[in-house]
């Protein structure tokens, strides 16, 4: 049964993520802080690598093989991915600032072949559009994800235990790397960018769902706690280094989101898992991968500095909410047409024959 404030979660986060990517606007206001703390800090992608988790062993149990497992995957998520990578590779080049060098030719394979995380190196892992980096890690963790699926399977609690172990390893490993680092490049790699950084936060979520039916989760009051303790992460984030908040800092709240709204409550679906916030949710992942994309375009374009100098850097977000939905909404239908016309024409064939 399909989970509608988990949805309305995902929408919530996904604007999260380009609020986050808006603080400069902050330049256009009297004030900069509500830019700096109500937006700049209200990224939580840990919570999309912890439900992918949450959800992981219920599509590896549904797919007959890896080919059939993978094959999803991609097809949910590379279409979008390769066309926003050929439209930023043709703008450089139609711009005159393509470069002809190797690491430019690593990056646009690597882009292409969704590995870039997998390389340690920042330019290679954040290059043309940024946020598909999270693509990268989940690639991988899908990967990942599937084998340790089938061992379970085979295995049962035994390879639960080894899980755990792994689990626990992976997220200490994390945790003492953004002591060591705690602001500097490497550390924003290790602890946020590389795909074992993601693999961690996946297997929480793994071990959430594992554990869920064993709790009494779905209480109002547990819900009203979750929410509140996710928003106090999203400030607290402003205390402690950055490579901190990347890590671990969003981890436990989002535990707690995840164990609170696995059983929904009729209060909250109807504020969270409402049909906008589940419209958002259903397009979350083309507003996260197209935002960046049009958050660069239109401040080339020069549109925020007329926006915000005229009338509100508030307006100016709003009006790029508006935008980045409707991309994303339009690209969603497009690809709906598109596949159920592929879908028919094997279906009037095997009529015809």
């Amino acid at each position: 049964m399909k989970n509608y404030s988990f949805q309305g979660l995902r929408g919530l986060f996904a604007i999260g993520v380009l609020f986050s990517h808006c603080y400069f606007l902050g330049d256009y206001a009297q004030s900069s802080v509500a830019f700096d703390v109500l937006f700049r800090r209200t990224a939580n992608v840990s919570f999309f690598f912890m439900i992918s988790g949450y959800f992981l062993f219920a599509s590896v149990a549904k797919a007959t093989n890896f080919s059939e497992y993978i094959k999803k995957k991609i097809v949910r998520i590379y279409p979008l991915h390769i066309i926003l990578l050929i439209l930023l590779v043709a703008n450089s080049v139609l711009n005159g600032n393509f470069e002809f060098s190797l690491l430019n030719m690593i990056q646009i394979i690597a882009s292409a072949l969704l590995v870039q995380t997998w390389i340690p190196k920042l330019a290679i892992a954040t290059s043309y559009n940024t946020v598909s980096w999270f693509l990268s890690s989940l690639l991988f963790c899908y990967i990942i994800g599937y084998l340790l699926g089938k061992f379970i399977k085979r295995d049962g609690e035994k390879a639960w235990k080894a899980t755990y172990a792994l689990t626990a390893i992976l997220f200490t490993v994390k945790v003492v790397l953004a002591f060591i680092y705690p602001t500097e490049d490497i550390g924003y790699y290790l602890c946020y960018l590389c795909p074992l950084a993601g693999l961690s936060d996946l297997l929480i979520g793994a071990i959430i769902s594992h554990n869920i039916e064993k709790a009494k989760s779905g209480k109002v009051w547990l819900q009203t706690l979750a929410l509140t303790f996710v928003i106090c992460s999203f400030f607290s984030k402003t205390l402690v280094p950055t490579n901190f908040s990347r890590a671990f800092l969003m981890v436990p709240a989002n535990i707690l989101l995840i164990f609170a709204f696995a059983n929904e409550t009729n209060f909250f679906k109807k504020i969270i898992g409402n049909k906008f916030f589940v419209f958002l949710g259903d397009i979350s992942f083309e507003i996260y991968l197209m935002h960046a994309i049009i958050i660069g375009k239109l401040s080339r374009m020069g549109v925020f500095d007329r926006i915000s100098n005229t009338i509100s850097p508030f307006v100016t977000l709003l009006i790029l909410i508006i935008i980045c939905v409707v991309c994303a909404l339009v690209y969603k239908k497009v690809v709906d047409i598109v596949f159920k016309h592929i879908k028919q024409k094997p279906q009037a064939k095997k009529q015809e024959d």
